[in-house]
């Protein structure tokens, strides 16, 4: 081993941070000191045996350890970073910072291709910060308390009394503020920070291994979740009328094309009131036909024929008691035939304004209200006939589209019967499903902590242990808008949301492996930027919630502290936003 070699293979055995790499056939071709202390495993129990035994089968509590190993192996070009739970063999439990790298030496004739995953035990840090949290929420508290025990006080005390119970309540904040102080600076002597003081700037004379350049590198944050494959799209087939089972022409999970014949229904009872309705609709026909052309028609006839022979019978009543008026002044005819014939004249004008009555009263029967009754009376006689036809001709159940015939979704937790042959279903009861495969959903719950970091449009990848190999690319197409109420209910972690991820295309080959109901992962990219400036964590200072370097001047080579605005942060590193640019040489803390 020559000198340079030897240089490097002592960096990493003095490493603090557990380093791991795999060759391109997936065995673990190298594990440091620092790996062993921090996973419990012994360097030479694990060299050259695959990653997959180690980690998968010996370890299989640490699935997301190994989701971050894959991910490089999957997405050569992206670093991937990840703070993750591990649990050694002996059941302890703690955090992990990950960074996984695929990396390639194309310098020499022959390129070599693996994997080098670095990762620190952080479980001190994320201690630390829930501790803080902790106490800030305790502060708080202190806090609203003695704001509702002053607000009482100030009610019932007056004058010295209440001066006197300010000052203690004044002296109680004060000291709970310097507690707090306090524990703020204990706190960030333990993370390794300095002691809080105003910033300043730092010697020269600065060892060169304290010294670290801006860089720029790929950054990705992403959201990970569980779920299950579901279709593109449901079609649900709803049943037209009560009835019952004659034929089925399919198997739950088979693929049909749009217009197979699924089943057939039973109509019996439907054609006794298809005839019912069509007789109906005929009679209301007639009826609006004949109130139509009414005034046309043989009672409006008649009753004008009854009333010009009543005129008529008026006109010869009326002559004949002329006539007999003459002929009683000359002494020919009797008073008595005279007194006939004017009682004659007087019936006739009575039959005459009785037939008026009538051809009055028939037109009347084929007026305008009458019209309109008889019309809408059709109208709904025909709308029945209609309904009545559509529903028989829906007694053949067709394909609505092509896809995989599926159950009817569950309601009320009671999962969906199979069809069968002569079984009863009621109107309006989902007979089947039909899911469209030309692509797939992804439904999965999302914790209220990640809600906003989420939105419709972001990347998503949909992996699973039932499809190896497969990366199916989409995007995030739907977030509920109010918790689901089982998971909202759960104890202690909070809300839940529904989330569906939608994957709008699958080739043949695809299809072929993807199957519903499978369980998958689909990791939601949050950010991802190509080219961001990242510095270590060592280089950052915080004093009163502003971040600070010690930035080199080009010139003189004297540190100064310079205030920066920091954004995402991976294992390693953090996002630099503003107050120093790339190729900036910053001493470490």
């Amino acid at each position: 081993m020559d000198d340079q070699s030897k240089y490097y293979q002592d960096i990493l055995v003095y490493m603090d941070d557990g380093v791991m790499a795999l060759d391109m056939s997936g065995r673990i071709a190298m594990f440091n000191a620092a790996a062993s202390r921090i996973t419990g495993l012994c360097a030479d129990d694990v060299v050259g045996k695959p990653f997959g035994m180690v980690f998968m089968m010996d370890m299989a509590e640490n699935d997301d350890f190994v989701q971050v190993v894959l991910d490089a192996v999957e997405q050569k070009d992206v670093v991937h970073n990840q703070i993750v739970p591990f649990t050694r063999s002996d059941g302890t439990k703690f955090h992990l910072a990950v960074k996984a790298t695929y990396l390639q030496d194309q310098s020499r004739e022959r390129s070599s291709n693996g994997i080098i995953v670095v990762f620190s035990d952080i479980s001190e840090i994320m201690r630390l910060r829930e501790e803080e949290n902790r106490l800030h929420q305790k502060l708080r508290n202190a806090f609203l308390d003695l704001e509702t025990s002053n607000r009482d006080l100030n009610r019932s005390l007056t004058g010295k009394r209440i001066g006197r119970i300010i000052l203690i309540a004044s002296i109680v904040l004060l000291l709970a503020l310097g507690a707090w102080f306090g524990y703020r600076k204990a706190g960030h002597r333990a993370s390794g920070g300095p002691a809080a003081s105003a910033p300043s700037a730092s010697a020269e004379g600065i060892p060169a291994e304290k010294i670290v350049e801006v860089r720029t590198g790929p950054i990705t944050s992403k959201v990970t979740l569980a779920g299950v494959v579901q279709p593109l799209r449901i079609i649900n087939i709803v049943c037209p009328f009560d009835t019952t089972v004659v034929e089925k022409n399919f198997s739950y999970g088979q693929y049909v094309n749009e217009g197979d014949v699924l089943l057939k229904l039973g109509t019996a009872d439907l054609l006794v009131a298809y005839r019912d309705a069509r007789a109906d609709y005929m009679a209301k026909l007639q009826e609006f036909e004949t109130v139509k052309g009414w005034d046309s028609s043989h009672e409006v006839a008649q009753a004008k024929r009854a009333l010009i022979k009543a005129k008529s019978s008026v006109e010869n009543a009326k002559a004949k008691l002329a006539d007999a008026d003459l002929l009683m002044g000359k002494g020919i005819i009797s008073r008595q035939e005279y007194d006939s014939l004017d009682e004659q004249y007087r019936n006739s004008l009575m039959e005459e304004k009785t037939a008026e009555e009538a051809l009055a009263a028939t037109l009347k029967k084929g007026g305008k209200v009458q019209a309109d009754i008889a019309g809408l009376n059709l109208a709904n006689a025909q709308a029945k006939l209609e309904e009545l036809e559509a529903q028989l001709s829906r007694g053949t159940v067709r394909a609505p589209a092509a896809g995989v015939v599926l159950l009817p979704a569950a309601e009320n937790d009671e999962a969906a019967k199979p069809l069968e042959n002569g079984e009863k279903v009621a109107r309006n009861a989902i007979l089947l499903a039909i899911g469209n495969m030309d692509g797939i959903t992804v439904k999965a719950s999302l914790d209220e902590a990640d809600l906003a970091q989420v939105r419709l449009g972001q990347k998503a990848v949909v992996t699973g242990d039932g499809f190896p190999g497969l990366a199916l690319e989409g995007t995030l197409a739907e977030i509920a808008p109010q918790a689901s109420k089982s998971q909202a209910s759960g104890g202690g972690r909070g809300a839940a949301f529904d989330v569906t991820a939608r994957v709008p295309r699958l080739d043949a080959a695809e299809q072929a492996q993807v199957r519903l109901g499978m369980s998958a992962n689909v990791a939601v990219t949050i950010a991802e930027k190509p080219e961001a400036l990242l510095l270590p964590f060592t280089a950052i200072r915080v004093f009163r919630g502003s971040r600070y370097v010690r930035r080199v001047d080009p010139k003189t080579g004297a540190a100064a502290e310079v205030m920066v605005r920091t954004g995402a942060t991976t294992s390693d590193s953090v996002e630099i936003l503003s107050g120093i640019g790339k190729g900036d040489r910053v001493v470490l803390y």
